[in-house]
């Protein structure tokens, strides 16, 4: 078992952020596997988005794309602006090394 990190992105965004995923067993099943990466994912993804679009953000679907020696996610994520208006961003995940 080893950190993961992984790194956001975002259509026309840099510099969004590296989120810690912990300690990713990768010997899990890959169903289990997922579904840690889902729930580490989330709380982290919004509290990220929301500091960088410094608005409301909810995220819909999470679909992990890959987990087999190199973490992929992509996941819809809705902004809420300050004129109450929602719109949504396609961010995409993907692992990183930290040093």
């Amino acid at each position: 078992m080893q950190n993961k990190f992984v790194n956001i992105s975002i259509e026309g965004q840099d510099n969004i952020g590296v989120i810690d995923l912990g300690l990713i067993d990768s010997l899990e099943g890959e169903t289990k596997l997922c579904d840690t990466i889902k729930q580490c994912l989330k709380p982290k993804l919004i509290e990220a988005l929301e500091s960088h679009f410094d608005s409301m953000v909810n995220i819909g679907l999470i679909n992990v794309i890959s987990t087999l020696g190199h973490i992929e996610v992509r996941a819809d994520v809705e902004i809420g602006t300050d004129e109450q208006d929602i719109y949504t961003e396609h961010v995409t995940l993907e692992e990183t090394w930290v040093y």
